[in-house]
């Protein structure tokens, strides 16, 4: 029996209670029976059975009980106070175990927190997310409660007979102050918060900030928002210039600039970021079809591609429908991988490098160094050239360890037929240091920052 349940059987009561007082005096106004039967089918619609709104294995509320509730908390202009329990590492579970059964971890979760609230103010709209709602009348102590969440989670939870170390974002939010419609919240219950990368407190302006970029990356895609600016890529030996990597820039009218690093990851989670890959490409082909390479004398434009987009069926046809529109040489675009796949998606992508390079394309692998790039990726993806990530070349410029790493790499690469293109030159101190080894292109803000197109014709009429 809830507050609000409580409050309609109430005015239901004294519906039929009216019926019978006017039909006593007025027997002519037969009121009494249409009056409770008024009365007793408002009952049964307060008290009907909730199963379908309930999760079979935990018997707390479920998505759809959530998104009523919150419908009309907000509909009826109710204040609320929300707790959400954001369960970050999950899928420990399944890790552990081999076993995608969630069941005994949600209802473990649920169970405790059965223990400080009643089982009606719970709900459980994803397996890796609960929210504990309370409305105005309720006079709980909200702080005292997240504590104890806390200091339960801070504690292992015996699941699958063994212990296991939950960690948990708690965020606190109300109704209509913070939040004030249904696909905010919902949005933060489906959220995936970084474990370790925001510090606590921080959680809910990090996710408000993340519903402001995903909408600035949408009105983007449909305002036309992006920019492409072009880093140059110069040969290691005179300086003279080799190309350029295509680099997409976004400022939006309502956020402002935001950094790639930012945007990028949230459009590949959101499914947009082929076609931010796709607005890319084709400006970078507009751009050597303008600019002729022969009379800029560049090599090539370097292109970043999402491992998300390569590994989509009909991927390079789409590629070469798309460059084949404007009718240049293949050979003048070099495609930029960030090697960062499974191991079960090795022979799709090495398939999709195979049939770039026999289309006239050139292939580089990106960020080498940064954890991403192994063994495997260099032996099969066929790349012609290697980037060595900046924080080689920095730590090689602080230690003797890590100038033996940097010039084993570049060894290594060489000796696997390879070009070495060092990213990250920010001084003349890395040119020098690279220059006494076998480096083929260097690329940095010591040379130039990422500039938009007509900066970068300048770069190269100069």
């Amino acid at each position: 029996m809830t507050f609000r349940r409580g409050i309609a059987l109430a005015y239901l009561f004294i519906a039929a209670i009216i019926g019978v007082y006017i039909q006593l005096v007025n027997m002519d106004i037969k009121a009494e029976l249409f009056a409770e039967a008024i009365a007793l089918m408002g009952a049964m619609i307060a008290i009907e059975s909730e199963d379908d709104r309930l999760d079979a294995d935990t018997r707390i509320y479920n998505r759809r009980a959530l998104q009523m509730d919150i419908h009309s908390i907000i509909t009826m202009k109710e204040q609320a106070s929300l707790i959400f329990i954001k369960i970050s590492n999950a899928n420990i579970i399944e890790r552990v175990t081999r076993s995608t059964n969630y069941d005994v971890f949600s209802i473990a979760v649920a169970d405790y927190l059965k223990t400080l609230v009643p089982r009606y103010k719970i709900y459980h709209p994803n397996k890796e997310c609960f929210v504990i709602i309370f409305n105005q009348f309720d006079k709980v102590s909200i702080s005292q409660i997240i504590a104890n969440i806390i200091l339960r989670f801070e504690d292992e939870w015996q699941l699958y007979r063994t212990a296991f170390k939950l960690d948990a974002n708690i965020l606190n939010a109300k109704i209509p102050t913070d939040l004030n419609t249904y696909d905010d919240i919902i949005y933060i219950a489906d959220s995936i918060i970084p474990s370790g990368t925001i510090s606590p407190g921080e959680e809910f302006h990090w996710i408000r900030r993340r519903i402001d970029v995903e909408q600035a990356i949408r009105n983007s895609l449909i305002q036309g928002n992006f920019e492409v600016h072009y880093q140059p890529t110069v040969y290691a030996d005179d300086f003279h210039v080799h190309g350029a990597e295509a680099l997409v820039r976004m400022n939006d009218s309502v956020v402002g600039a935001i950094s790639p690093q930012e945007f990028i990851p949230i459009a590949e989670q959101i499914g947009v970021v082929d076609q931010i890959d796709d607005y890319v490409l084709s400006e970078v082909c507009k751009f050597i079809k303008e600019c002729n390479p022969i009379k800029y004398q560049y090599d090539c434009i370097n292109v970043n591609l999402s491992v998300i987009q390569c590994l989509q069926n009909g991927f390079v046809e789409h590629i070469l429908k798309l460059v084949d529109e404007y009718g240049i040489d293949h050979s003048y675009i070099n495609f930029e991988i960030t090697e960062s796949v499974g191991a079960e998606d090795y022979f799709t992508l090495a398939k999709v490098a195979h049939d770039l390079k026999i289309s006239g394309f050139h292939l580089s692998m990106d960020d080498y160094g940064t954890g991403y790039s192994n063994m495997e990726g260099m032996f099969e993806l066929e790349f012609d050239i290697v980037k060595i990530d900046k924080s080689i070349l920095w730590n090689a410029d602080k230690s003797e360890r890590g100038r033996s790493l940097l010039v084993n790499s570049i060894r290594m690469i060489k000796d696997l037929g390879c070009e070495v293109l060092v990213e990250g030159i920010e001084t003349k101190e890395h040119v020098e240091l690279l220059q006494q080894y076998d480096v083929d292109y260097m690329q940095g803000f010591y040379f130039s920052k990422p500039i938009p197109k007509t900066l970068f014709l300048d770069y190269l009429s100069k």
